[in-house]
């Protein structure tokens, strides 16, 4: 069987010739948790930029959006381009969480696979009401901007 080293250096598949090459509990150990931890530091990241972008392009919709506007291209952007680029940014970080949430979907798949009988606390959260919980927080805001910036962009389309 050719086995591909998976992202923790180890092979994807786990067979019994496998189970002979494998680091040791506490090494994997450290590695899952390691790259949970990564992940969880990139959603963080990910949704920094998200919402400050967001709330930069708010602004520049308020300031330039209470002016009476003649400049049809000042209008143009005002109406069209501003929206379209938040929907674009809000649906870049919604990517991006999901990104993260399939690694550590992965990882959490490894350490069930390789650290069930492991004595220490797992570093994921359980696969039931509270994982669904906690991933809320991260992918609501860049989907409910998504919504307004489209809404927005509908809006502004039917009123011009």
């Amino acid at each position: 069987m050719n086995e591909l080293p998976g992202a923790l250096g180890v092979a994807d598949s786990v067979d019994a010739s496998s189970a002979a090459n494998r680091p040791s509990s506490s090494d994997l150990y450290d590695a899952i948790a390691t790259q949970i931890e990564r992940e969880t530091v990139l959603i963080n990241h990910r949704l920094t930029w998200t919402l400050q972008l967001n709330g930069f392009l708010f602004a520049t919709l308020g300031f330039l959006g209470g002016r009476d506007l003649t400049d049809v291209a000042l209008l143009t952007l005002v109406h069209t381009l501003i929206p379209i680029t938040g929907f674009f940014v809000s649906l870049a970080g919604a990517l991006g969480v999901c990104a993260a949430q399939s690694q550590i979907s992965y990882l959490t798949k490894r350490w069930e696979a390789w650290l069930t009988e492991d004595a220490r606390p797992r570093p994921f959260g359980s696969k039931r009401g509270s994982y669904l919980i906690g991933i809320l927080p991260c992918l609501l805001p860049p989907a409910v901007l998504m919504l307004v910036w489209a809404t927005l962009c509908i809006i502004r389309s039917v009123h011009l």
